[in-house]
């Protein structure tokens, strides 16, 4: 049976409030990584200045004046439908790169936080407020081939700018017509020619990424 890539889509206003707080949560972390915490999405109706002492009900009430669950489920189908056109690219990618295959990946759909991240074992969270269509579906990949390669982030030991090239670096292997490559914060001279070097062997390349950034 040919290997394949499901997708299923969750949003709420729950899960709204959920990325909110772990956004705010996260904000030291993205400031001492060095990201522009300025274009964060929060609601609007949240003092920014203000977030940790803001409250979940605050929070709740700031979500249910923008909430539009059409906006989401508009969302839901054109990602489906374009998640065809790329999907047997991808699992092509994964067998090339020898990186085993998540077959079920749940999409939450949020109108906060970054443009998107992504939770092991199989969850990617992309905002629908700031991205649409193409760019959009660019974020869910990158996130899907994060979830792919993490297991060797995290044996390996892999800094976050570093892991960040390199999903880069494989996005623009896979997908190279919607590849955008990201502002990274260190010199990627090693990691490139590591990565151009050892092409596919996903493993190794982190293997040495990893023993050259000790």
């Amino acid at each position: 049976m040919e290997e394949s890539i499901k997708l299923s889509f969750e949003y709420s206003k729950s899960l709204e409030k959920e990325r909110v707080i772990n956004t705010i949560k996260r904000l030291p972390w993205y400031r001492d990584n060095r990201y522009n915490v300025d274009i964060i999405a929060f609601p609007k109706n949240l003092d920014t200045n203000n977030l940790v002492s803001t409250s979940d009900e605050d929070i709740l009430n700031a979500i249910d004046l923008e909430y539009n669950q059409e906006k989401h489920i508009s969302s839901e189908k054109e990602m489906t439908k374009l998640f065809s056109l790329y999907e047997g690219r991808l699992v092509s990618f994964l067998k090339e790169t020898e990186l085993p295959i998540i077959s079920n990946i749940i999409v939450h759909l949020v109108m906060y936080g970054t443009a998107g991240s992504y939770s092991l074992p199989n969850k990617v969270i992309v905002n629908i407020s700031k991205f649409y269509n193409v760019g959009l579906m660019r974020n869910i990949l990158h996130e899907i081939i994060h979830l792919h390669i993490q297991h060797l982030i995290d044996t390996y030991k892999i800094g976050q700018w570093e892991k960040e090239r390199v999903v880069d670096l494989l996005m623009e292997k896979c997908f190279p017509e919607i590849t955008k490559q990201q502002h990274i914060q260190i010199d990627t001279t090693k990691i490139d020619e590591v990565f151009n070097t050892h092409y596919p062997n996903v493993p190794y390349i982190l293997e040495t990424i990893g023993e050259i950034s000790r």
